[in-house]
């Protein structure tokens, strides 16, 4: 299912956005998810105010493809638009272990509470897709 991307909310924010990167400092990939979906939160709506965000637990996971690693969800609330953003924000971090035994995430994030809004359930679905690539040159 392709994701359908409105460039940017009033006030030139992205609507949402998605990504990989390395975790060389986690102690597992619970901790990864975790961090990392808070971190989105926190940088992309919240800052300065570490309060409002809340990060739900990880829990395991795995991809259509097998990969097996923990999934985390980070949100905000309140977020008064004298910070970085207008909006609350949410952020679903997947961390595992690639095949050099280093964990890795990747992460989508995306405003929260608007009408174009993706739902957590799709979220999960494109989550489901994730896959290794070797990039091997």
């Amino acid at each position: 299912m392709p994701v359908r991307r409105r460039q940017r909310h009033p006030g030139g924010h992205p609507a949402r956005r998605r990504g990989s990167r390395g975790e060389p400092d986690a102690r597992s990939t619970t901790e990864a998810a975790r961090e990392n979906a808070r971190l989105w939160v926190y940088g992309s709506y919240a800052q300065p105010s570490k309060e409002k965000v809340t990060t739900g637990a990880a829990k395991p996971f795995t991809t259509r493809s097998g990969i097996t690693g923990s999934v985390a969800t980070a949100t905000s609330t309140g977020v008064d638009g004298r910070g970085r953003c207008s909006y609350d924000g949410r952020a679903t971090a997947f961390a595992f272990e690639n095949p050099a035994d280093e964990t890795v995430s990747w992460t989508f994030v995306g405003v929260r509470g608007v009408d174009d809004e993706v739902p957590e359930p799709t979220v999960r679905k494109i989550l489901g897709t994730v896959r290794l690539v070797d990039s091997t040159p």
